[in-house]
């Protein structure tokens, strides 16, 4: 169930709130079920046994709904991750400087690997983003998710960062790392969309293919290398957990 905003629990402001969360709950269970297109201002208002006049005066239109679940969806991947990558450096043993810097990155690169099955839902949505060319959302409503989704370009560049202070990393590739590492790992992860096994050893593919960017950018192949397999030994005992969206 996604998390409404701390509302008062009485009285009509807070029917309204609990009210506009039963829309979203059910407008994401439209979209898993049938796609965007068959979320619709008509199709939300007829399984919420509502005048579609009373939708919109929850949601000004489908463009607005839509970029109000994909903002949900990127803050539960963002905060799992915070919560996750903590726990799993903990499980990689002791760790020098460099040593944590290493892992900063491949458990990012770890977490990328396992959000497309662990969290599915929350993937799909903030995936439109970028695959859904401006049909379903219009520009000013993607300036809202766009915001959201930076959190996500902040923390790769912190742990780039990092990485460069720790020599990692070199200092003369610095030039737009953060836009190359996202899109990378973003275009490697739509082949999760293709039926399981098209791609043989995609988990692997992935962490293969991000060892070889940042060792590109002065990184130590064998240390990185093993670094990824703790990180992959560490997701692996503790694993991604989140509740379903709906």
């Amino acid at each position: 169930m996604t998390q409404a905003t701390e509302a008062p629990t009485t009285g009509r402001a807070a029917n309204r709130v609990r009210k506009r969360q039963e829309y979203i709950d059910t407008a994401i269970r439209i979209v898993l079920n049938g796609g965007l297109e068959a979320l619709t201002m008509q199709a939300l208002a007829r399984e919420m046994g509502a005048a579609v006049g009373t939708a919109y005066t929850y949601f000004a239109s489908k463009s607005a709904l839509v970029a109000e679940l994909q903002v949900l969806a990127i803050g539960r991947l963002t905060s799992t991750y915070k919560e996750a990558a903590p726990r799993w450096q903990d499980d990689m043993g002791r760790l020098d400087a460099k040593g944590k810097a290493e892992a900063g990155l491949t458990l990012l690169v770890e977490f990328s690997v396992r959000a497309p099955k662990a969290l599915r839902d929350d993937f799909f949505l903030q995936q439109l983003l970028l695959t859904d060319g401006g049909r379903s959302i219009m520009a000013e409503d993607q300036a809202t998710v766009l915001e959201a989704a930076n959190e996500w370009v902040t923390i790769i560049e912190d742990r780039l960062a990092e990485a460069v202070s720790a020599g990692v990393l070199d200092k003369s590739t610095k030039g737009r790392r953060a836009a190359k590492f996202a899109a990378t790992i973003n275009g490697i992860s739509l082949f999760n969309n293709l039926p399981e096994g098209t791609v043989d050893d995609l988990d692997g593919l992935t962490r293969s293919l991000m060892v070889d960017l940042l060792v590109s950018w002065g990184a130590d192949a064998k240390r990185l290398t093993r670094s990824a397999s703790k990180a992959e030994a560490a997701a692996e005992k503790s694993k991604l957990s989140a509740p379903a969206l709906v």
